[in-house]
């Protein structure tokens, strides 16, 4: 059996609605408290919009399946961030 986590920084209101929904989809497979996460206002700069981020997305499981799924949101959430960034 393997278990383990892994966080993730600097999150995206979009991102976050990916990791809810995905988490909607795949109850019990895999753990994700919201709770955790602490949110962060960025000024990006004068002139430009204030941006919030959260920080402290963690993922956790406790079998091999649960690991599957958060591999699978993980790439979810890199597919979605590569194409908004180019």
């Amino acid at each position: 059996m393997s278990s383990g986590s892994v966080t993730l920084n600097g999150v995206s209101d979009e991102t976050l609605a990916i990791a809810f929904k995905f988490k909607f989809e795949q109850e019990g497979l895999f753990g994700f408290d919201p709770q955790q996460m602490k949110t962060q206002i960025i000024q990006q700069g004068q002139g430009k919009p204030i941006k919030q981020i959260y920080t402290g997305m963690a993922f956790s499981w406790t079998n091999s399946e649960g690991l599957s799924k958060v591999i699978e949101l993980l790439q979810k959430i890199e597919k979605y961030e590569s194409h908004r960034q180019s």
